[in-house]
């Protein structure tokens, strides 16, 4: 019973992403007003059928900024994923194979990374680097990448002595050959997993970051963005806040439980 429920709450995840995907991709068609056009008659309206979302401070659709903020946070987060998992893999296999000094280099840096609190190191860095777009996904990749390499660095050293790698080696395998051929897909499912969770924790990322004014600069519309102005108004107008927040929230959760039941799916030891 607690395994179909499980299921079903993967499947309605999977169906959230689904549909934030395809509103972030289609945005500039299903968007009802421009994101950036405002009219100062129509500021902090409440929802209403021409405004479902209501309007914000500068009279701007709160509906369409959602959705166009969709497209920034959910493209930050997807390239962040995708470089921090190639650096992490990289220096995951790297190290957990050849083992000695290297091992020590990845396990030292990766330590110095894991050592600060991710969204101070993720502040100082895009900080330095002047905010933006590139700034952000640089900055949360350079952050995430040591979670990743600490875990498949481990599983490599699990899995090079065992037999079939030993096998390989007596065959006459090159070292390549074997990380390319035998580890890389024994980790690939640890690697999909947590590559799952990544894209939640950088889509908060993003959206912490926006929020202390260090992502996109404005009126570009992402999601922290659009709470942090919105808090200066959440007893005249709580839907600026609520609506990008609650954008936010499911997202995340979305992303977590879909990440959760394929950790269940994969790991054969959550099926005993």
């Amino acid at each position: 019973m607690r395994r179909v429920l499980k299921r079903k709450s993967a499947a309605a995840a999977l169906a959230v992403l689904v549909l934030v995907s395809a509103t972030a991709i289609l945005a500039p068609l299903i968007a009802p007003f421009d994101p950036l056009e405002g009219n100062l008659d129509e500021a902090r309206m409440s929802p209403t059928r021409t405004h479902l979302f209501g309007t914000d401070e500068q009279g701007r659709d709160v509906l369409s900024r959602v959705l166009f903020g969709a497209r920034v946070s959910l493209l930050i987060a997807i390239a962040a994923t995708v470089l921090a998992t190639l650096i992490g893999c990289a220096a995951g296999l790297v190290g957990g194979y050849v083992g000695g000094k290297v091992d020590m280099a990845v396990v030292a840096i990766s330590d110095l990374t894991l050592a600060f609190p991710s969204l101070l190191l993720a502040v100082a860095i895009t900080a330095v680097m002047g905010g933006g777009f590139h700034s952000v996904f640089l900055a949360l990749a350079l952050v995430g990448w040591a979670t990743i390499a600490r875990l498949v660095r481990g599983l490599v050293i699990s899995l090079r002595e065992s037999e079939y790698i030993m096998a390989a080696r007596a065959a006459g395998c090159g070292h390549l050959r074997i990380v390319i051929r035998h580890i890389l897909p024994n980790a690939l499912p640890l690697i999909v997993v947590v590559t799952s969770l990544r894209v939640g924790a950088f889509v908060l990322g993003e959206s912490s970051l926006s929020f202390l004014g260090l992502g996109l600069k404005p009126p570009a519309p992402t999601w922290g963005s659009m709470v942090s102005l919105g808090r200066d108004y959440l007893h005249s107008a709580p839907w600026m806040t609520v609506f990008p927040g609650a954008a936010i929230a499911i997202t995340i959760l979305a992303f977590n439980v879909v990440g959760d039941a394929l950790r269940d799916e994969i790991d054969p030891r959550l099926k005993l």
